[in-house]
């Protein structure tokens, strides 16, 4: 059995000079039977639905993979190490094309805060018109 844990953002100081995220990994202890897993993470923009604020959806193909495997450490005519050591073994691998979607984000100055939306612009520099939503006629007061 694996477990994981990731943390990102504000991690504890323990971890020293890490970047965005921390991945801890924990393994159960040794068994004197064979076992293994393998498993993998697929993400694919044919089944991933669409950003609310996308245009389009993410031409994103994600493949995490990896395997598994642990048991007791046995050398023929040498060592049996059953009930006493164990190895385990685990290899990953990731494979990702495309780009994930993009969103630029408009922060409010204080002017929208306040109520006054004046200066509104679109992605362009131009002007957009305020309107009554119950009416959609433009506001003759702008």
């Amino acid at each position: 059995m694996l477990e994981f844990k990731i943390q990102s953002s504000q991690v504890s100081a323990e971890y020293g000079h890490s970047g965005a995220a921390v991945v801890n990994f924990t393994i159960k202890s040794g068994t004197n039977d064979l076992h293994g897993s393998a498993f993998e993470y697929f993400r694919n923009d044919k089944l991933d639905a669409r950003n609310w604020l996308a245009p389009s959806r993410a031409l994103t193909r994600q493949n995490e993979y990896g395997v598994t495997v642990g048991g007791p450490i046995h050398l023929p005519k040498l060592y049996n190490g059953r009930d006493r050591s164990f190895f385990f073994g685990a290899w990953s691998g990731s494979r990702k094309r495309g780009l994930d979607n993009i969103e630029r984000v408009r922060i409010a100055d204080p002017a929208f805060i306040a109520g006054n939306f004046g200066g509104l612009t679109d992605a362009r520099g131009s002007r957009v018109s305020i309107y009554d939503p119950a009416t959609t006629r433009p506001n003759p007061a702008r």
